[in-house]
């Protein structure tokens, strides 16, 4: 169960001495042993947790409704309007009109910063029902990202050699000034985002049909993988 187990266990071991050399009482060696069996079944490790693409996670999928969400996730650090979002992604130096979550539509953005084991940072609804997630690297230590995966092959710091021979490409990419590089699988409904060669965020949403994927790649100014 990792690192902090094996400290456990080895406790366990060093209180097996102690109770060798020192004869503890027979109540006092079964209450011992009890704490520690306690202990074992309440320990909760970071378990894996599977990204479908167009859908989420098994527990969190677009859809949902933001009560079953902050359920999961627990409260927000923020709830800002479409308005608030848009001077955010402004200051940051983005144009709003050529990024995904206003192209989806939503009237409500949830921030999270709290640790949370998907690593889910944002989360845009529209009508209390969940349209985008954004998961993100950057706000959860490696203990949490580490157990965010797609598909059971692409994970959180990877490289592009996973994805496109899982996901094929048939993608669009799309670079800022920030030396972000997106890779974007409009009719799959996910899209990575490439920074130093390693996947550092994954947005979910829903598939695209064939006759709206010209319309996205004109507005957010796509780029073709195909020749």
């Amino acid at each position: 169960m990792g690192l902090r187990l094996e400290g456990l266990l080895r406790k366990n071991r060093q209180s097996e001495i102690f109770t060798s050399n020192h004869k503890l009482k027979p109540m006092k060696r079964f209450t011992l042993i009890i704490i520690l069996f306690t202990i074992l079944v309440n320990y909760k490790g970071h378990s894996q947790h599977a990204i479908t693409p167009g859908l989420g996670f098994k527990e969190i999928q677009l859809g949902m409704t933001i009560d079953k969400i902050l359920k999961i996730l627990g409260k927000p650090a923020s709830v800002i309007s479409v308005k608030e979002e848009k001077k955010k992604w402004k200051h940051s130096g983005y144009n709003p009109k050529e990024e995904f979550p206003f192209l989806v539509k939503f009237d409500s953005a949830y921030t999270f910063e709290n640790v949370n084991d998907y690593a889910i940072w944002k989360v845009y609804a529209k009508n209390n029902s969940v349209v985008y997630l954004n998961v993100s690297s950057y706000i959860f230590d490696t203990l949490i990202t580490k157990h965010i995966n797609v598909l059971d092959t692409i994970y959180l710091y990877g490289d592009s050699t996973r994805f496109l021979k899982k996901l094929g490409n048939n993608f669009y990419t799309k670079a800022d000034k920030h030396q972000n590089t997106e890779y974007v699988y409009l009719q799959q409904g996910i899209s990575f985002i490439m920074k130093d060669s390693q996947v550092r965020n994954i947005f979910l949403f829903e598939k695209l049909k064939a006759n709206r994927v010209k319309y996205f790649v004109r507005k957010l100014k796509l780029h073709s993988s195909k020749k």
